[in-house]
């Protein structure tokens, strides 16, 4: 997070992506029983606080973006992760793996990532 490149975020996306379909089943059965069991709700609520204080924390070890911005950041990036990851399969939403880390990369790149670095997409931005 700390250096904000956009092909580094891809890399780590694709990373975590590569879990996908081992532990979905795990965390579609831990999701739903949280929703009737309070201590599986705080632990699920713990694990994505921590991601979304790191996310938050790398922002500001960069000093990238409005201190206030910070965690609300985090939090757009975990729900579209967190959504992605249980919901997505091959076939799904007319995309391959490829092409949804491809999508969620660059939402995370405007998201989190350094504006300062590099060319922004090809064709998706004035100069």
């Amino acid at each position: 997070m700390r250096d904000g490149n956009r092909d580094a975020i891809k890399e780590w996306l694709k990373s975590v992506a590569s879990r996908w379909d081992t532990i979905r089943p795990f965390v579609s059965v831990a999701f739903e029983a949280a929703a009737v069991d309070p201590e599986l709700r705080t632990l699920a609520d713990a694990w994505l606080e921590e991601a979304i204080s790191d996310i938050a924390e790398g922002l500001d070890a960069a000093g990238r973006f409005e201190p206030q911005t910070r965690r609300l950041r985090g939090v757009l990036a975990m729900a579209q992760l967190d959504y992605v990851a249980l919901h997505w399969r091959e076939g799904r939403w007319n995309a391959d793996l490829d092409g949804v880390i491809d999508v969620l990369g660059d939402s995370w790149s405007d998201l989190l990532g350094d504006r300062s670095v590099g060319a922004r997409r090809s064709g998706t931005r004035g100069a």
